[in-house]
């Protein structure tokens, strides 16, 4: 693990003092010595904050840590370390995307469906079935013979056991929060813990964090759980019965006790997938919000800024993967920005078009086609 003076100088004048706890100061002396210590990343201070669901539920709050600037910059380098030694063992599994270099939410989507749709158009039954787990690295115990198991540096398990064990935590209530968790439990270490569930499905596994869908059948996922001391979120695991059509039987599937219950349509990554695999009820979705966002905006001044920021987003997310194909639907996305334009007082051209090349922007035709090639040239 890299201990030199340049690297905690380097890392230190990267970190955000926004993030910090009481920020970080502009004499703080920067030495070995203070970091060997490791004394201020054993406190922090942390809130729960409401995720989905109701507010009753202690099961739908997320922990919030906010820890102090010594200690981000030791882990900091700690992460660095640990990253380097998963890709040149290449330890993580291709079926992860959450927080992996070259990978995101567009290649989760688009790698686990295309051989959902590959399957459907075969003639194969079929059945998604999206997991929650409810707690991550509850086990310590577990998750350091796991990393010892992957053969990470001695020193460097140690510092995470010490990271992991004995902080003391102080809550804050109605604080400002802006999340920046770096180790524990970040989404690095999950993508570690929850890792070797491949080897437990026998199917098509897609992976983000730890969010997980499953495409077939497959018992073993629940042993792997009770093995790794976690359970999973049965109120959250849903299943999705691709090409088969409403009013036809389909198969129950059962979750510690529980059976899941089945949908034909579920929002995955914030894309809304239904089980004809057809987009238009995603076009009709980001529609709708996009249409609402403009009615808030209808006495704005700034119109062209605030449509690049708050309305755009939801018509170029993951639109690689959701393109609409029927005419209805790209009518739809073109009545959104049909709407911003003439929103725009100030343009007096008679053409849409017009109006596009004034303002320096695309027809969404055009954008997606571009989003599109982009996506090939960087796969």
């Amino acid at each position: 693990m890299d201990r030199d003076n340049d690297s905690f100088i380097r890392k230190a004048k990267a970190a955000h003092a926004s993030k910090a706890k009481g920020g970080i100061h502009s004499l703080l002396p920067i030495s070995r010595q203070m970091f060997s210590h490791f004394l201020e990343s054993r406190t922090s201070a942390r809130a729960d904050i409401i995720s989905t669901g109701r507010k009753e539920d202690p099961g739908n709050y997320r922990l919030v840590s906010l820890t102090s600037g010594s200690g981000k910059v030791m882990k900091k380098i700690l992460l660095e370390s640990i990253s380097k030694h998963m890709k040149n063992k290449k330890v993580i599994r291709s079926s992860q995307h959450g927080f992996t270099k070259e990978k995101s939410c567009l290649t989760s989507l688009t790698a686990f469906y295309n051989e959902v749709t590959r399957l459907v158009v075969k003639g194969r039954v079929v059945d998604v079935v999206y997991l929650d787990l409810s707690k991550v690295m509850v086990s310590h115990r577990i998750f350091i013979d796991k990393l010892t198991g992957y053969g990470l540096d001695k020193w460097a398990v140690k510092w995470i056991k010490n990271c992991l064990n004995g902080q003391a935590q102080r809550v804050v209530v109605q604080g400002p929060w802006r999340p920046g968790s770096i180790l524990g439990p970040g989404p690095i270490l999950v993508n570690i813990f929850i890792n070797d569930l491949d080897n437990a499905a026998a199917c098509t596994l897609g992976k983000f964090v730890d969010d997980k869908k499953l495409g077939g059948v497959a018992d073993e996922p629940e042993g792997w759980t009770e093995r790794s001391l976690i359970k999973f979120n049965t109120g959250k695991c849903k299943v999705l019965h691709p090409g088969i059509s409403e009013g036809k039987p389909l198969h129950q599937y059962r979750l510690e006790a529980n059976w899941l219950e089945s949908n034909f349509c579920k929002e995955d990554l914030g894309v809304l997938v239904d089980s004809k695999l057809s987009m238009s009820q995603q076009c009709t979705l980001v529609a709708k919000k996009a249409n609402s966002i403009l009615g808030c905006m209808r006495k704005s001044i700034g119109i062209l800024p605030l449509y690049l920021t708050q309305v755009r987003p939801h018509l170029w997310w993951c639109v690689q993967f959701w393109a609409p194909q029927c005419k209805r639907d790209m009518d739809l996305q073109e009545c959104v920005r049909h709407r911003s334009t003439k929103m725009m007082k100030v343009l007096e051209h008679p053409s849409h078009e017009e109006k596009l090349r004034e303002l320096g922007l695309f027809s969404l035709e055009k954008r997606r086609l571009e989003g599109i090639l982009l996506m090939y040239i960087n796969t």
